[in-house]
């Protein structure tokens, strides 16, 4: 009972230390958001407009910061503005969401139908060649 509850005060840190190493990796990739967002177009773009962009997605500001506001966000149930699709991150998801859903449960099923019968094929003939092939 107490490695459970370890376990368990463990977890919000280990949460936030990989939301933190994730956020830095991604802010470390070459080029910025605002070129992988617009592509050829973002050439186009004057320096006013970028830094507006750049205010408007919040990313001109220091890393912490923007993870901060992030994580608020995040606690508050809003996930930030998709910068491939410019709409909020949370509809993209929810729109997503029931082929994923789909996917998942069919592969299940799958995996159901096949494993269930090959793991008592494979109980049955116990340390033989075909037990064997099924593992």
């Amino acid at each position: 009972m107490t490695y459970l509850l370890r376990r368990l005060a463990v977890f919000p840190l280990v949460l936030i230390g990989v939301s933190i190493v994730v956020f830095v990796a991604i802010r470390m990739v070459p080029g910025d958001a605002i070129t992988a967002m617009l592509g050829t177009e973002a050439g186009l773009l004057t320096p006013q407009q970028r830094a507006a962009l750049a205010a408007y997605f919040g990313i001109d500001q220091p890393w912490f910061v923007q993870y901060g506001r992030w994580l608020l966000g995040l606690l508050h149930g809003d996930l930030g503005i998709s910068t491939t699709y410019g709409r909020p991150v949370l509809d993209v998801i929810l729109e997503r969401f029931p082929l994923t859903l789909e996917l998942a449960l069919l592969s299940m099923l799958i995996a159901l139908v096949v494993g269930v019968p090959a793991g008592v094929f494979a109980a049955t003939r116990n340390e033989k060649l075909s037990d064997l092939g099924v593992r």
